[in-house]
């Protein structure tokens, strides 16, 4: 048969023609014909369901989406999120259910992850489905979106194990961290917190213009800065009509100033980062290096953050001679205490005995954790770039600015920060000023946003 002897082939399929008997049309017509009448009457089931549960409840429900495995500070804003959708919903007087969900991963999240999720969103794991254009197009046929076309070569799907998320009135997607865009079985809006890739080149130009694809076949892409907003329609090609700045939302710790550990002077200084390439790790170590050896800096820095302790134990080939050099100075062994993801209590008691908060990042969309800090009455010292700038008035922060680009000025801004962080606390926004930008003072500008579109 592979040498292609014709004769030898007709004859065995002469000889086993009995074979195809299993699957010839006559015999299995019956069988479609009852699989097909099953497929429309749970088709018709499912759309009564949804037409049903519509007329017979207001109620809106939400899903919100962690696509990925973030943690930290990127979760904890996929939580405040949650919980002002909440609020805005009572505030408003409207009925809604909100689902937080992340991926169904137990090395990236545990049960304590979630504790502090308000008691009224509830939470679902999931995990993602790839289907190409020919399975999209026929699972929107089926989903009764008739007149849709696809207009990508591949979609992305939830897989919750329930109904793919069709229990739902909109898609909320924490970023356009996604490998396609999202099968539209809903309407979808993605929060979208920065363009970071613009700035700092660490993906391939494949993957950019995926990201802007998904963000362009968005409803909505909603922003917190005007900087972002800029880079999603200059840069990623959404509409500017499509493009929403909505309030940033800041946790409030400020009751939590009771753990503090003592009274006694600050002996450290916090630095919060992550192991992310635009943390602009090289010129923040150069700066600790001039700090500590240079000015004979006095105080510890402790290092904070989502694999912040990789930077250490395992650097980046930019940062191994700077590493190395650290790791040669008994100082500087003894001034960096890296303490790595904090839990939210331990950073808490950590950031409340501290001198001041260090935010050396190069540029993003600025950190929520300056905002923390003046909550519990500690100052910050931040790099200046225009998305902290926003965050600076936004909540009236009085922050500390150094350029991120220098290394020495940097260096010169600590050490003035540790003489003058016991003034700068006086010049902190007072409680009434923190709480008039509170999640439930702001919840009511997200909630009526989202009405919008559903």
């Amino acid at each position: 048969m592979l040498s292609g002897d014709r004769l030898f082939i007709e004859a065995i399929r002469k000889s086993q023609s009995v074979l195809l008997e299993a699957m010839s049309p006559s015999r299995l017509e019956r069988a479609w014909r009852e699989g097909f009448s099953r497929i429309r009457t749970e088709l018709d089931i499912s759309r009564r369901e949804s037409a049903a549960r519509e007329l017979r409840s207001p109620t809106k429900r939400i899903a919100v989406i962690v696509p990925v495995g973030y943690r930290g500070g990127s979760l904890r804003g996929a939580k405040l999120l949650s919980y002002a959708l909440h609020c805005g919903s009572v505030q408003c007087g409207e009925a809604a259910e909100i689902t937080l969900l992340h991926l169904d991963e137990d090395d990236v999240y545990a049960d304590d992850d979630f504790a502090d999720l308000h008691p009224d969103v509830k939470r679902r794991t999931f995990r993602w489905k790839t289907l190409d254009w020919a399975e999209a197009r026929r699972a929107m046929r089926y989903a009764g979106h008739t007149q849709w076309e696809p207009s990508h070569d591949g979609y992305v799907v939830v897989d919750d194990g329930i109904k793919q998320l069709l229990d739902f009135d909109l898609w909320l997607v924490i970023s356009d961290r996604l490998r396609h865009p999202l099968l539209p079985m809903r309407p979808v809006i993605h929060m979208v917190y920065d363009y970071i890739q613009r700035y700092v080149p660490f993906m391939e130009e494949a993957e950019v213009r995926g990201l802007s694809a998904v963000a362009r076949s968005a409803r909505q892409v909603w922003v917190t800065t005007d900087f972002t907003k800029k880079d999603a329609i200059q840069y990623a090609g959404v509409h500017r009509d499509k493009v929403i700045k909505l309030p940033m939302l800041a946790p409030d710790f400020g009751g939590d100033a009771a753990i503090s550990e003592s009274d006694t002077p600050a002996s450290w200084f916090i630095w919060t980062t992550n192991s992310a390439p635009h943390k602009n790790h090289f010129n923040a170590l150069r700066a600790l290096r001039i700090y500590y050896e240079e000015l004979d800096g006095k105080l510890e820095c402790c290092i904070v953050g989502v694999n912040s302790k990789r930077i250490f134990s395992h650097p980046p080939d930019e940062l191994k001679k700077t590493i190395a050099a650290i790791k040669g100075s008994a100082k500087m062994r003894r001034m960096l205490i890296w303490r790595g993801e904090l839990s939210d209590f331990e950073y808490r008691k950590a950031l409340c005995s501290a001198a001041f908060l260090w935010h050396a990042g190069q540029i993003d969309n600025g950190t929520f954790s300056v905002v923390e800090a003046a909550s519990v009455g500690v100052p910050a010292l931040s790099s200046d770039y225009p998305a902290m700038r926003e965050i600076d008035g936004q909540f009236s922060l009085s922050l500390a600015w150094m350029d991120p680009f220098d290394a020495r000025s940097m260096a010169v801004a600590l050490k003035d920060m540790e003489s003058q962080h016991v003034v700068r606390r006086s010049r902190l926004p007072g409680r009434e000023v923190l709480n008039a930008q509170s999640v439930e003072r702001l919840a009511g500008y997200y909630w009526k946003t989202l009405r919008e579109v559903v």
